[in-house]
């Protein structure tokens, strides 16, 4: 999306592109919650940008968020505790 975003300047200010190129990834993770708890209206704007996630499940979505908030959970923390 961030990159669809970046070929199309006037994507960068509307959800699901602005998450995607602030790496809002609490956003987007968000959305999959809510869809879990029968909320599809950020679902919705992640439905309206089905190109960028062709061919991925809400599953394959779901787990790559999670995934990629993890590791920068991770990360930050590593961070903390060497400043610390």
């Amino acid at each position: 999306m961030a990159e669809l975003a970046g070929r199309d300047r006037s994507l960068r200010n509307r959800q699901p592109y602005k998450a995607a190129v602030e790496q809002d990834y609490r956003w987007l993770g968000d959305a999959v919650v809510k869809h879990y708890h029968g909320d599809d209206a950020s679902l919705r704007l992640l439905k309206a940008a089905e190109s960028a996630f062709e061919g991925m499940g809400v599953e394959a979505f779901s787990a790559e968020v999670i995934a990629t908030s993890c590791a920068r959970s991770r990360a930050a923390s590593t961070v903390s505790r060497r400043s610390g």
